[in-house]
């Protein structure tokens, strides 16, 4: 398979809002599922037959078709579509009738529209990204072990053999034998085979999906994303609704957000109540984020100002001086800040201004956060604590540089402070591991037991800090930039100037 048919394919089912995800669909038994699960396995059974069966997969390309890996694709893209489904909808994993119809429906309006073979692609590339991960990491593992399953954990060993015969079949892995006993070890081309998987899956933003509903078998009780963020800054949305008013709306002004997520600041924090008479369009990178915001509003029965529309905040797609406002809420360091000002503030009108929300640059070199985490330091390899993270927020001046590159004149500023509030071990934890990009990417390329022992650790770190330290002293106080800046009158003209 060429890097471009999976890039593809990936972009393909992050559009129809269906998760891949061998490791969601195996990860919960039948006891979490009840009674679904019988349900969920006949109508996977049943797009089998009508989409998966050899005659649908009509391909030139090198990826060879199995029956078996068929089979699973389609059974596990379909439970893990309806878990994902069933807990945006009731915080719960039950998979009631509504929400297997759903699922059925996604899966099935991409089997009609686009095809099998996509699907097929995109869930070979990421079961081999999965094979492939722990030998990168511990490059080779004795056979036994292989076969039990406990570096894949939760893939079923039975699923493992099928995918490690193809693997040896086309040297991406090899056996070794060392005094009789038998390894497997990753070969020079498995390594090329998941760097350039690994970076694609990055690149589209689909590992950090992944990563981020790992928390339904990582941790013992699932909470999603958003839950645990209020938790730990319970102070968030209050800022993103003084943000809102801070930005003195008129309701006329047409309004783009850029990087929107699932419509916090949109839907919860009231932006697109404020400009009633005009518009908002909401741009994410994220097709499944975008989704659950559509689904947000179309159940809110209002907000007819609203679209929801996928765009790459550094390659914005609308034309020049379009906006009155464009905003964006913690866009950084999900994007990159220069080129994404740039592009914001080349769509707003001349007079317009780009107004930014954003968290910054946070010492945490307080001694509760080292007794806590100092496993995480040590894997990162950062020394100095978390201040020596690549960049993970920006500096407040950062910040005002950018807009001011872009040939924007910053005309008001608001700094404040918000609390975090480090008292949940489990939230907390799954926060910091699933809650920033630069970590959450690093351990998701952690063997399955060696992340459950790094989590672990942390729980355990995480009650013994709750008891020596008094909350008083486990609370954080994060650094909050509100920062507007107006695009000169007379940039149209100079623009048709040099046109002419």
């Amino acid at each position: 398979m060429e890097p471009s048919e999976f890039q593809l394919a990936i972009e393909q089912i992050m559009r129809f809002g269906i998760v891949v995800d061998p490791l969601l669909a195996n990860a919960l038994g039948p006891r979490e599922w009840d009674a679904g699960l019988t349900r969920a396995v006949a109508a996977a059974d049943s797009l089998f037959a009508r989409y998966g069966t050899a005659e649908h997969y009509h391909s030139a390309s090198e990826v060879p078709y199995s029956l078996v890996i068929s089979h699973l694709c389609l059974q596990e893209t379909f439970l893990a579509t309806a878990i994902m489904l069933a807990h945006r909808a009731n915080q719960q994993l039950l998979l009631h009738e509504r929400v297997l119809e759903q699922a059925f429906d996604r899966l099935e309006n991409f089997l009609r529209d686009v095809g099998f073979k996509p699907l097929y692609d995109a869930y070979y590339g990421i079961a081999g990204h999965d094979l492939l991960e722990p030998l990168i990491y511990c490059k080779e593992i004795p056979m036994a072990e292989f076969s039990h399953g406990a570096k894949h954990y939760p893939y079923p060993p039975e699923n493992l053999d099928a995918f490690l015969y193809i693997a040896l079949y086309r040297h991406v892995l090899r056996l070794r034998y060392d005094g009789g006993a038998a390894k497997v070890a990753i070969s020079r081309v498995g390594t090329r085979t998941y760097d350039w998987l690994h970076d694609l899956l990055v690149q589209t933003g689909y590992l950090r999906h992944r990563v981020q509903l790992s928390f339904m078998y990582q941790f013992a009780a699932a909470v999603d994303g958003d839950e645990v963020a209020r938790a730990v800054w319970p102070e968030m949305r209050l800022f993103r609704q003084s943000f809102v008013n801070w930005m003195q709306l008129e309701e006329r002004f047409r309004v783009l957000e850029v990087a929107c997520g699932k419509g916090q600041l949109t839907l919860d924090a009231g932006l697109a109540r404020r400009v009633c008479s005009g518009s908002v369009t909401a741009t994410d990178k994220s097709s499944l984020y975008l989704m659950e915001a559509k689904d947000r509003l179309t159940q809110s029965g209002d907000c007819g100002n609203v679209r929801f529309e996928r765009a790459l905040a550094e390659q914005l797609h609308y034309r020049d001086n379009t906006y009155d406002v464009a905003c964006g809420s913690l866009l950084l360091p999900d994007v990159d800040g220069r080129r994404a000002v740039a592009e914001m503030a080349r769509v707003v009108k001349p007079g317009g201004t780009v107004a930014l929300l954003q968290t910054c640059q946070l010492d945490f070199r307080t001694q509760f956060f080292r007794d806590w985490f100092e496993p995480v330091f040590q894997l990162m390899g950062w020394n100095n604590g978390w201040t020596a993270a690549p960049n993970h927020h920006p500096m407040c001046d950062e910040v005002a540089d950018d807009l001011q590159a872009a040939g924007l004149v910053v005309e008001r500023v608001a700094k404040d402070t918000m609390t975090g509030v480090f008292d949940n071990p489990q939230l907390v934890v799954q926060y910091i591991v699933s809650g920033s990009n630069f970590i959450e990417e690093q351990l998701s390329k952690l063997p399955w037991d060696h992340r459950n022992t790094l989590i672990a650790e942390l729980m355990d770190r995480g009650r013994d800090v709750c008891r020596k330290y008094p909350i008083a002293e486990r609370r954080v106080r994060l650094p909050v930039l509100m920062i507007e800046a107006r695009k000169p009158q007379g940039t149209r003209r100079r623009e048709e100037n040099d046109d002419r």
